[in-house]
């Protein structure tokens, strides 16, 4: 966690204060205390884990993105073009639901019943 704190302060906050909800929650399911502190600490290494690998995922891309044109032959890229120094936020808006997870909105189509 302490070096998401230092490579993106902002998400790393966003992922503690949700895994601080998490641990409340468990709390509240009045389960034995050393059980639930192991299902915290599960919770977040899952968290951590799927974050890093986002992260590492996405510099490998940017990495194989611009180091094909400078293989290749092509002109190196000018600022306005090169990938970021470091990779911004992955954080959605709040409000929003995550992706992959189904809408609760019915499906657009008649009401009536008939086609």
């Amino acid at each position: 966690m302490a070096e998401l704190e230092q490579v993106e302060p902002e998400l790393a906050s966003y992922v503690m204060e949700e895994l601080s909800l998490v641990h409340r929650d468990l709390l509240t399911l009045a389960g034995p205390p050393k059980r639930t502190a192991r299902l915290q600490k599960r919770v977040e290494l899952l968290a951590l884990t799927c974050v890093t690998a986002l992260r590492e995922a996405h510099l490998e891309l940017w990495e194989g993105v611009w180091g094909t044109a400078q293989q290749t032959g092509g002109s190196p890229p000018d600022a306005r073009h090169s990938p970021p120094k470091a990779l911004p936020p992955v954080i959605p808006p709040p409000g929003t639901p995550p992706q992959g997870v189904p809408s609760t909105d019915p499906p657009p189509g008649p009401t009536s019943g008939q086609p």
